[in-house]
Formats: structure tokens, sequence, C-alpha cells
């Protein structure tokens, strides 16, 4: 695995190989051509560009020095937009926890509430509705059955056959409850 230079390290490591290529072209020792002020220099010792491959290779270097600082700079943005990346992440990976949770949640509490509707169902509704129905046809067949009698009455006291007559209980109760 190659390992990771710094931009620090990088940009020393191009420098390196840019210094090693002017003191090839130029015969200077490469200690002295490290810097910006040796490279300035070797552009200005030559006025009649004489040595034009130093010159150019003395610009370049320069030129490089100044890019550097550039990549430099675009490097640490990037790492740092990286590290940002990564916080956002993680903070959305919590988030979706949340969101794992929170559905678990609501699906335990909509499975209670349909337990909740079918026991009110069985135990209320379906009751009632037997009830209802049971009780509500027996006192329709009850209710029919006095109807039909009361008809066909019509004398508490007697009357003869040739007469018409009519008869009316009225009574007064209390109230009848069921338990």
């Amino acid at each position: 695995m190659a390992a990771i230079l710094s931009s620090d390290q990088g940009k020393l490591l191009i420098k390196g190989a840019m210094v090693q290529k002017v003191a090839d072209a130029t015969g200077m020792d490469t200690a002295a051509i490290g810097n910006e002020t040796t490279t300035k220099a070797i552009v200005d010792a030559d006025p009649d560009n004489d040595n034009e491959d130093a010159n150019t290779i003395a610009s370049a270097l320069y030129r490089l020095s100044d890019g550097t600082g550039d990549v430099h700079s675009g490097v640490c943005a990037v790492r740092e937009g990286v590290f940002k990346l990564r916080e956002g992440t993680i903070e959305m990976k919590d988030g979706v926890i949340d969101l794992v949770n929170g559905a678990e949640e609501l699906n335990d509490g909509t499975q209670e509430l349909l337990d909740g509707v079918n026991e009110y169902d069985e135990e209320g509704i379906q009751k009632l509705k037997g009830i209802i129905k049971d009780d509500l046809s027996e006192a329709s067949d009850t209710l029919k059955a006095v109807t039909d009698l009361g008809k066909n009455y019509t004398s508490f006291g007697g009357k003869r056959e040739d007469m018409e007559g009519t008869c009316v209980f009225i009574i007064k109760a209390d109230g009848i409850t069921m338990d």
C-alpha cells in the first residue's frame, strides 16, 4: 500500500526533483538551488539568456513553488470537506437509527390499537348486537301478540255480542332497567 504524503511532504518531493533538474542543467550544487532567492538569481545571472534551459527550468521551478501553495490550499479544503462529510454521514446514520426506532414504536402502537379495536368489537359491539337482535326480536314478537290480543279485547266488564266496544288500560309503572 502506498504511503500518503502530507501536502508539505509532496511540495518538498516535487521541489527536490526540480532542484535536481536545475542542478543537472546548470552544473550548480543542489544545496544552492533550493530557495526562491537562488531561483531568481539563476534567472538574473544570465542577462543574455545564454543558458536558456536553465532559465526555463528556474522559471518553471519558481512557478511550481507558487502552484504548490495553491495545491496545498486545495488539499486542505478537500480534507476539511471530507471531515464535514464524515460528520454529516455520522449524523445521518444516527437519524436513520432514530427513524427505525420511531417506525418500530409506530408499528407497536398500531398493533396495540388494532388489538383494542378487535376487543371492543368482540366484547362490546357483538354482544350489543346479539342482545339487541335477540331481545328486539322477542320484544317485537311480544308487542305483536299483545297488539293482536288488544284488537280482539273490546270490553273489561263484558258486553253483549250485538254491541261494539273498545277497552284501553292505562298503567302507571316505574321504568324497566336492564342489569
